[in-house]
């Protein structure tokens, strides 16, 4: 078995580290590869492995991503996550959110995207939005870009043009969690607190993690993530739940398709490369078999 791991060549991550260390001490064929432009796509594909691993690449835009991906299937190759190609649009939270309303077990925070700041000021002067409102970008991970405007003043800091953004109303809480799924299982929850200070609870931001121990709460959450994964039949993702610590309500916040498991990992204990790695073994072995 070879496998190909895409990621941006500049980019440096613990993640990719630690998955190159695994897979060599597997003896796994492994390389890092960068698809840059559709026109190199047919000399890039020459050696391609024998099952994908896609975590970005210089060729990242929503379509070149699903061009890429299809002929990668149609070649027969292995994608981890493969269910990014008839679902292009799932690593979008609004996507996310209209496909889980009905999911039983967990509430969807209401959420609006505006064509200008002058609908969010109108939603917001019609009480149908209050303070304090989080901004955060309709696509990105890792807490990057989030704000939260707590009164007008700050509001008023908001740029004209927020049509990449989506807007919610903040969840009281003091933390949330994030599920670690590889091959449809629950590999554990870890909770993540803010800093002091800081309403962004995730580790990337500063954030510290502590394992949820058995509980009526983390069975909860363990259930309710392994519905959204069946939803979406997603192989490797990481599955991110708030709950509102006045009334103890549980809200979906996203899952996401190229999680970062550094936090995960450490506190857990986990070797989550193990276990992306075991998932492509066993992908790669029915392949082989059928």
């Amino acid at each position: 078995m070879k496998l190909s791991i895409i990621k941006k060549n500049k980019e440096i991550s613990w993640e990719l580290d630690q998955l190159l260390t695994d897979a060599k001490k597997r003896n796994i064929e492994t390389e890092v590869v960068d698809f840059t432009t559709i026109n190199q796509l047919e000399k890039q594909l020459e050696n391609i492995g024998d099952v994908i691993f896609w975590r970005s690449a210089s060729a990242d835009t929503s379509l070149d991503k699903n061009i890429i991906l299809s002929i990668l299937q149609q070649m027969g190759k292995i994608i981890i996550n493969d269910t990014l190609i008839s679902k292009p649009y799932l690593p979008y939270k609004t996507y996310q959110y209209k496909l889980l309303n009905n999911l039983t077990g967990l509430s969807i925070i209401p959420t609006w995207n505006f064509k200008s700041k002058e609908e969010l000021i109108q939603t917001i002067n019609a009480k149908e939005l209050a303070y304090p409102i989080i901004q955060k970008p309709y696509l990105g991970g890792f807490g990057e870009n989030i704000s939260l405007i707590k009164n007008e003043s700050e509001l008023n800091k908001v740029p004209k043009k927020i049509q990449s953004f989506i807007y919610q109303p903040f969840i009281p809480n003091n933390g949330d969690f994030r599920i670690m799924m590889v091959d449809k299982k629950a590999l554990g929850v870890i909770k993540r607190t803010a800093q002091e200070g800081n309403f962004l609870n995730n580790v990337s931001q500063g954030g510290s993690a502590n394992l949820l121990e058995d509980s009526p709460l983390r069975k909860q959450l363990i259930d309710s993530s392994k519905k959204i994964v069946d939803i979406f039949n997603l192989d490797f993702t990481g599955v991110d739940i708030i709950e509102n610590q006045d009334t103890h309500e549980l809200f979906f916040m996203e899952l996401n398709t190229k999680p970062q498991w550094q936090g995960f990992q450490t506190t857990s204990n986990i070797n989550i490369g193990n276990k992306i790695l075991d998932l492509c073994k066993k992908r790669y072995d029915f392949q082989q078999s059928s």
